[in-house]
């Protein structure tokens, strides 16, 4: 089993597992603050229109196609407003225009380009230019019945914004779970820590088979022509050590962890063939050597997939990547951040210079 030796038990790890129930990451921050009106997003085959509402905190908060950089905003800006991020089902209620073709009013409404009806972030109708009155007329008979919509309403989703990323849930708004369940990276909280971010946008690639691409070390050194990944797989004398948190508590998410030592195990140069030793014995690579390093695999449901190669001291060049399921029909944004630290890149530096020298 991939879970042996894993805390979870049978019971917990057998629950259905809800994956409407949960956040999942539509695009980077500084690509809606960038865009001159509101954008659309894709949730499970569901067009999403998003629009700003607020002002961002001042910092350095950079991300696209392209690739840019996340840093932690200043904590000391206490006259800005808080920033929030209208989500609607990208729909008019009226004749079905597009609202992310629309324009964000004074007072932080959605207001539709086709006859500029005007939609609050719950969704609700609260302006027909050519029927004044009619908006409040159709909420107050949605209240009177006591109905979660009207006529006029559209759908409203559940949004936040968390370290430079934009999240929505796809469950009911009044159901959302907890902000404590969207991943988070924990350096991004640190002084000193940047992320370089980028977006890639796959067609045809199932949601699973996209996972388990991600999560699997072992391609890495032949399909990317990358050594680096040689560190994260296990081999003989080498295993990889897996545990597991069920996510029983409201306030968390099921998370699988692989740990292992980071010591290259494909491109480690051969130990000396010994005349004395059988050719049974030396076509059976010795263990490697012991490495102060730790790589660490982490897969935090429904969409978190991280990679963490640490030193001794807990320090060194991280990675985590983001997946978002933003479609059922096999099309896929896959958001990648790779992380590092200023103590960590001069360290190094000194290191190096030192070793020259």
């Amino acid at each position: 089993s991939p879970l042996a030796g894993s805390s979870s038990s049978s019971s917990s790890s057998s629950s259905p597992y809800d994956w409407r129930s949960q956040w999942f990451p539509v695009c980077y921050l500084e690509d809606l603050q960038q865009s001159p009106g509101p954008i659309r997003v894709s949730l499970f085959d569901k067009p999403v229109a998003l629009a700003l509402k607020g002002k961002a905190k001042k910092g350095k908060t950079k991300s696209s196609s392209g690739g840019g950089v996340f840093e932690k905003p200043d904590d000391d800006d206490d006259d800005d407003d808080e920033l929030s991020v209208i989500a609607l089902a990208d729909q008019c209620s009226h004749r079905g225009a597009a609202l992310s073709e629309g324009r964000v009013t004074a007072s932080g409404c959605l207001q539709c380009p086709y006859h500029a009806w005007t939609f609050d972030a719950n969704g609700s109708c609260v302006a027909i230019p050519h029927s004044p009155g009619a908006a409040a007329r159709e909420e107050a008979a949605k209240k009177a019945s006591s109905s979660s919509s009207c006529r006029t309403s559209v759908r409203a989703y559940a949004s936040a914004v968390s370290q430079g990323l934009v999240w929505l849930s796809p469950s009911p708004r009044e159901r959302a779970p907890p902000l404590s369940k969207i991943p988070s990276l924990p350096e991004l909280d640190l002084p000193g820590w940047t992320s370089d971010d980028f977006l890639r946008d796959f067609d045809g690639i199932d949601f699973p088979l996209l996972v388990h691409n991600v999560a699997d070390p072992d391609h890495g050194l032949f399909a990317h022509q990358t050594s680096s990944f040689d560190s994260f797989s296990a081999g003989a004398g080498m295993p990889m050590r897996v545990s597991s948190r069920d996510g029983r508590k409201e306030s968390e998410n099921r998370r699988i962890v692989g740990r292992v030592e980071a010591a290259p195990v494909l491109t480690r140069a051969p130990a000396p063939a010994s005349a004395s030793s059988s050719s049974s014995s030396s076509s059976s690579s010795p263990p490697p050597p012991p490495s102060s390093s730790v790589a660490e695999l982490v897969f935090e449901p429904p969409c978190h997939v991280r990679w963490a190669r640490m030193d001794g001291n807990a320090e060194g060049g991280e990675e985590a990547k983001f997946i978002a399921a933003v479609s059922e029909k096999k099309k896929r944004v896959f958001f990648s951040r790779f992380l590092s630290s200023s103590s960590s890149s001069s360290s190094s530096s000194s290191s190096s210079s030192s070793s020259s020298s």
